[in-house]
């Protein structure tokens, strides 16, 4: 697998899928950008992706788009973002391969200041501004995007973390063909509703799976669905702290019939835990709570990833030296988490999506703790992302 991590100015890593073979390919020096955070995403053999800040003003930059070609091991410079309000700026999120173009959406930017959807050929030219977020309008637009875009036929879909007629987010569609933006849904509307959507939306048929990290009856957060065909929003699990988790931060993925995710507090120690949750029945299961460290991770925060019947994910503490963990679940019955590495990257990262950076290194290393976890939209991006 290749990911990234945010300590200092970040670095593009390798590390085989048991947490060994750790290698850096390529450290960011802020003239090339600045703690990355991003999912990476497959075009043929090169991957694209984005830092938040670095390049124009080296550190405090905008932000780039960077590329890295797997069979030559270069890495480059995509673009460098100028910033409001004539482009977009602090891109957390990363890209979604649509044919030839891949799309993202960035946390400011735009013509007022609150995020963009952007876009540019898959082999690194053709850079646009697609849409501004934030702003005035009917409905209240939403902004300070910094989930990955998912494509349920002509359009996609995504959530913003604040904006809406509340101030607590939205979930949009943006159409393809004409490029016309919709909000499609203003968190709050509903008693006890969730309060900004945090990671990456799952598809599974026409049913969108989310979460969000505030609200609910005790503000501890909710699982939601929303049904792109009847518009039809749901909040199917209310967080409520040492029984069932706290803050989740991360997405979802779906192994056979299950939703998996993480919560980043509460369980037993009140470190986090990893969920299970079954649509059909409502019932949520807690399958993993986080000791921390030194024996195990704490906090998770990133979006979870599976390959077959395993479920990999970061956490953002613990770990031998507290700068995290990379950990697998085996789902099948009965599950079994096994600590891949402890204290090397500390894979998730967070820091309100100013999230630091997630994923797990040597503790000789550790000056760059706290790396980078890709989360998987769908089932589907599975082939578009690294492995």
């Amino acid at each position: 697998m290749i990911r990234v991590a945010r300590g200092q100015d970040g670095v593009l890593y390798s590390m085989n899928l048991d947490g060994t073979g750790y290698q850096v390919l390529h450290n960011f020096s802020g003239a090339d950008g600045n703690q990355p955070e991003s999912d990476l995403t497959f075009a043929g053999t090169t991957l694209f992706g984005t830092a938040q800040f670095g390049a124009q003003g080296g550190g405090a930059g905008n932000g780039t788009v960077f590329s890295y070609n797997t069979l030559n091991a270069s890495f480059q410079t995509v673009y460098q973002f100028a910033g409001a309000f004539t482009d977009a700026a602090t891109p957390m999120a990363g890209f979604t391969a649509v044919g030839n173009t891949l799309y993202a959406e960035t946390w400011e930017g735009g013509s007022g200041n609150g995020g963009a959807i952007i876009r540019l050929n898959s082999d690194g030219t053709g850079y646009s501004m697609v849409k501004s977020l934030g702003g005035f309008g009917t409905p209240q637009p939403g902004s300070q995007p910094e989930a990955d875009l998912i494509q349920v036929g002509s359009k996609l879909y995504g959530t913003t973390n604040a904006g809406g007629a509340y101030g607590n987010g939205t979930i949009f569609s943006l159409d393809l063909n004409t490029f016309a933006l919709n909000y499609l849904y203003s968190f709050g509307s509903v008693a006890n509703d969730g309060s900004k959507p945090h990671g990456n939306l799952l598809l599974d048929g026409s049913e969108l799976y989310g979460i969000t990290t505030d609200g609910g009856s005790a503000n501890d957060g909710v699982l939601f669905s929303f049904n792109t065909t009847s518009s039809t929003y749901n909040v199917l699990h209310d967080f409520g702290g040492t029984a069932d988790g706290a803050n989740p931060m991360g997405g979802l993925v779906l192994v056979d019939s299950l939703l998996y995710g993480t919560a980043s507090a509460g369980g037993s120690t009140g470190d986090g835990i990893v969920y299970s949750f079954d649509p059909a029945t409502d019932n949520l299961a807690i399958v993993h709570s986080f000791m921390g460290t030194p024996n195990d991770g704490q906090n998770p925060h990133s979006d979870l990833t599976s390959l077959g019947n395993t479920i990999y994910g970061t956490t953002y503490g613990g770990g031998t030296n507290g700068a995290g963990t990379l950990f697998s679940i085996a789902v099948s019955e009965p599950s079994t988490l096994v600590l891949l590495a402890a204290g090397a990257i500390g894979l998730l990262g967070y820091g309100w999506r100013r999230r630091v950076a997630r994923t797990a290194k040597p503790a000789a290393l550790d000056e760059d703790a706290h790396p980078s976890w890709p989360s998987h939209a769908s089932q589907a991006s599975a082939a578009r992302r690294a492995a």
